[in-house]
């Protein structure tokens, strides 16, 4: 059963990516290619979870350095005089 979130298949660079969950599998996802154009991903989503939860709680200060991103500049665009703020993703 999946989560209404999670997608039952992605394709990134011509790569189809599926998922298989099964008790049977580990707590770390294991990718198996198919062919040249599908990868499946197997997981058991519980296990999985419990392993991240025991990482978590081994070392907190993870959670921070996972969850803060660096966020891009905001600053008026001399290019576009009709626009008044233009964003950058730049570092």
């Amino acid at each position: 059963m999946q989560h209404q979130g999670s997608p039952k298949s992605y394709t990134s660079e011509g790569i189809n990516y599926k998922w298989e969950i099964s008790s049977n599998y580990s707590d770390i996802p294991e990718e198996k290619s198919i062919n040249n154009f599908t990868t499946v991903i197997k997981i058991d989503p519980f296990k999985f979870a419990d392993l991240m939860v025991k990482k978590l709680k081994d070392n907190p200060n993870v959670l921070g350095q996972a969850v803060s991103h660096a966020f891009g500049d905001i600053y008026d665009s001399p290019e576009d005089p009709s626009s008044s703020i233009t964003h950058s993703l730049q570092p």
